[in-house]
């Protein structure tokens, strides 16, 4: 059996990316790094948490190495694909990642804000007999909605707004936090309805 440095001499850099674990999963949250950077990690073991709209688990280590680089911190959500970290050896140039993971989320981000079919994002217009109509909080409500504006959220929260019609950027503003939980929606909730 070889020890730690001879595994750790004998890997390329590799790439930790976030993967489709259920059909629908468009996303991920980082739950908590359970390595830190410069640790040796063995293939197969714990190394983030993973927080999804359905789940929460740890994902393993794809391979042995030292964890070379971070790049999604605690609480941030990224789409699949998205290279979480870098494992390798000491001396080992990384790899380029920010970029692929610049081009990812700006796939992402497009797939977000356009309906499934590929069609523009339709725009809202409120003429003047319809403001009549309207009271001037649903008015606001309906321009920041027409605002494309991305509300970092875990899965779980987003879900439990979508199934509430709920708008993050409300609960958001509202409670003064930059990263909305589940907790925060029925908070929000409990307050609202």
């Amino acid at each position: 059996m070889q020890g730690r440095e001879g595994i750790a001499n004998s890997i390329m850099a590799v790439k930790v990316v976030i993967e489709k674990v259920f059909e629908n999963m468009e996303e991920a949250t980082i739950g908590k790094w359970l390595k830190r950077e410069g640790e040796y990690v063995h293939e197969g073991e714990p190394l983030v948490e993973i927080i999804t709209e359905k789940v929460t688990f740890e994902m393993e280590s794809p391979a042995s190495g030292i964890l070379r680089r971070i790049v999604s911190p605690e609480k941030s959500t990224v789409p699949i694909g998205y290279i979480i970290a870098v494992l390798g050896d000491v001396d080992e140039p990384l790899p380029d990642v920010d970029e692929e993971n610049r081009h990812i989320m700006a796939q992402w981000r497009g797939e977000v804000h356009q309906p499934a079919t590929g069609a523009p994002t339709p725009s809202i217009t409120v003429s003047a007999p319809q403001t009549s109509q309207l009271s001037q909080a649903s008015t606001e409500r309906l321009a920041k909605r027409a605002v494309p504006q991305r509300v970092r959220a875990t899965p779980a929260a987003r879900r439990l707004a979508r199934e509430h019609g709920i708008d993050l950027g409300d609960v958001a503003r509202e409670l003064g936090v930059d990263v909305v939980s589940e907790k925060h929606v029925r908070e929000y909730l409990n307050e609202h309805f």
